[in-house]
């Protein structure tokens, strides 16, 4: 699990990634397991977050749940509000992955332009940032 953070995506992937590990049981909550996952990836603010959650938690499998249920709302409350803002006929800049594959399913930045798909509006993607980003 921490080979898989460390290698590949951005900081809420990190936390998706850590969160679906103790929700399948691949993860266990021992000193010693959390660290190696906060090795994993040092700027990952929520895989420290979600580490901390997870460690004050007996029933990790419910909390893990209750993570990615809180995520994807956010992701879709801000996709909602987001799309408000956005005019038909827009060209959208994003920079980073921010897409479904970074979070709990829709996406912040992208997350706005998918709740805005009726609006006919363009994206220009300047970067997805590259397989073992920020590896030391």
């Amino acid at each position: 699990m921490a080979t898989a953070i460390r290698d590949n995506g951005g900081a809420r992937r990190a936390g998706n990634r850590m969160r679906r590990g103790f929700r399948s049981g691949s993860v266990k909550g021992s000193a010693e397991g959390y660290a190696a996952l906060a090795k994993s990836r040092p700027t990952a603010v929520n895989l420290f977050w979600a580490l901390e959650r997870m460690k004050a938690r007996e029933r990790s499998k419910a909390e893990a749940k209750a993570i990615f249920e809180e995520d994807l709302a956010a992701n879709r409350s801000m996709g909602k509000l987001g799309a408000e803002l956005i005019p038909d006929r827009a060209r959208v800049m994003t920079h980073c992955n921010t897409g479904a594959l970074a979070t709990a399913g829709h996406g912040t930045a992208l997350g706005v332009i998918r709740s805005a798909k009726d609006k006919n509006v363009s994206v220009i993607a300047c970067e997805t940032r590259p397989y073992l980003q920020a590896r030391d």
